[in-house]
């Protein structure tokens, strides 16, 4: 009986050691990080299957062969010290290392290795586990450069510039120079064609000034539409060159639909006594006195252009325009408006539709109903033109006429749905001339009617759209 019982444990205890040879199998066959042995004079004794997975190497490849035939040569060293001190000291360690896939690609792995030891206490080897590690240092890589640079134009950022800045702020560095530089008539860019068309500006004043630069120089995006360029062992008539290389190249941009123009200032340290705070100071007061003395001249330019870009875009425009100062000067003068009033009249007739540069030109041309979406871009028209003439012209009552010539007597206009004598006076003006001018002339899927049925329409329209005073006396003056 006794045998007989045995001889079914010893059945029992062969099934569980098969059942776990069959598991460890499984274990080994199915793990992701690499599990080696490496013995005592530092070569491979055994590794798991995912070698092969993860480096392209099989077990024959790497079995014999000396560990750091698999190691970047550069890391070759560092692993050397890093097994003598874990071997001296009877510690395990942990560390990343660059290792060489077959296919000759970099992959960063982190290692967690353990020295092992018989029980005579005598060096055996040591066992490794090895880690795939390439997507969390590409991250790492990418937080680091985004720590350093701006994202936008991919220029060092203040952050970096300013820890630079302490690094070169010794004597061995001068003569030192700093250029500042603003990018002119950005927030203009950005009201008229939207912070979209503004970055690619700074992407293009980033690349001009990159490529002015030399190779010792430094350039950063100081942040908005500022940018500052450090020049060690940089005289000032270095720096000046400098400047001068930046204006050449911005010249050279496309024109339309707007020039690239970049006020820059310098300032330069020939001695240590001056603190770079004052430089600084220095280089940012001569970079906005090119401001002042360029920045108008350029807000002129884009707006021009602006006007021109809008006659090109629909047909027509130029002579409604035209139509409109003509209309401007006469009514203004009837009316006995002061030279400043019709002044501002006639300008606001110039420049009434330029918000509509921002609008899709489907939506402007769409013969269909519009949708609310589409709608919505409509009317920010008289928003865009309000700022577009407040970053140029600077005229508030100019600017207030472009964004109130859609409201209504009766306050159903837009944007603002003001009413009655809440609207300004030259706007109430303004739009009377502009609805007649429409229905006589005609607009997009308009057809034109007769001077007496568009006076009848004023006359209909008049104390719900239009000033009734205001459309007696436009009248009065039509039929004299």
């Amino acid at each position: 009986m006794k045998e007989k019982k045995q001889h079914k444990i010893d059945l029992c205890m062969g099934k569980d050691v098969q059942r776990n040879v069959f598991s460890y199998k499984q274990i080994i066959e199915n793990m992701i990080d690499v599990i080696m042995w490496v013995d005592k004079n530092g070569d491979v004794t055994f590794v798991t299957p995912s070698m092969e997975k993860e480096m392209g190497y099989s077990s024959e490849d790497v079995c014999g062969e000396s560990l750091m035939n698999f190691v970047y040569k550069d890391e070759v060293e560092i692993v050397e010290k890093k097994f003598e001190e874990a071997y001296l000291e009877r510690k395990p360690g942990r560390f990343e290392l660059r290792t060489v896939k077959k296919n000759g690609d970099i992959l960063w792995v982190e290692i967690i290795y353990r020295p092992l030891f018989d029980k005579s206490g005598e060096f055996q080897g040591f066992i490794i586990n090895a880690r795939d590690i390439n997507e969390r240092k590409a991250d790492e890589k990418l937080i680091r450069y985004l720590s350093f640079h701006d994202k936008l134009t991919g220029l060092y950022n203040r952050a970096f510039f300013e820890e630079e800045l302490k690094r070169l702020d010794t004597e061995r560095q001068l003569p030192l120079s700093i250029i500042m530089g603003d990018v002119n008539a950005l927030k203009l860019i950005n009201d008229a064609f939207g912070h979209e068309q503004g970055d690619l500006l700074l992407i293009r004043a980033a690349q001009v000034l990159k490529n002015a630069c030399r190779q010792e120089d430094m350039l950063a995006r100081w942040g908005g539409d500022e940018f500052v360029i450090l020049l060690p062992n940089t005289s000032e008539n270095d720096a000046k060159e400098v400047i001068n290389r930046a204006k050449a190249l911005s010249q050279d941009t496309p024109k339309e639909p707007f020039q690239l123009s970049i006020a820059l200032g310098s300032a330069t340290r020939v001695n240590m006594n001056r603190d770079v705070c004052c430089l600084f100071r220095e280089a940012e007061d001569r970079m906005y006195r090119k401001k002042l003395s360029e920045g108008k001249k350029v807000k002129i330019s884009v707006l021009e252009s602006l006007n021109r870009r809008l006659e090109l875009l629909y047909k027509g425009e130029k002579e409604h325009i035209e139509r409109l100062m003509n209309m401007a000067s006469r009514f203004g003068k009837y009316l006995n408006l002061s030279n400043r009033q019709e002044e501002q009249l006639i300008a606001s007739a110039k420049y009434h539709d330029i918000g509509k540069v921002q609008v899709p030109y489907n939506i402007l041309l769409k013969p269909s109903m519009l949708t609310e979406e589409e709608w919505g871009n409509i009317i920010r028209h008289c928003e865009v033109g309000y700022r577009i003439i407040l970053s140029t012209i600077g005229d508030e009552e100019i600017a207030e006429v472009i964004l109130e010539h859609h409201e209504r007597w009766d306050g159903t206009g837009y944007p603002r749905e003001v009413k009655g004598t809440d609207i300004l006076f030259l706007a109430r003006i303004f739009s009377i001339m502009d609805a007649y001018e429409i229905m006589t002339y005609g607009a997009l899927y308009k057809e034109p009617i007769s001077k007496v049925d568009a006076i009848e329409e004023l006359k209909r329209n008049s104390g719900t759209q239009f000033d009734p005073e205001l459309v007696k006396k436009f009248v009065d003056m039509l039929s004299k």
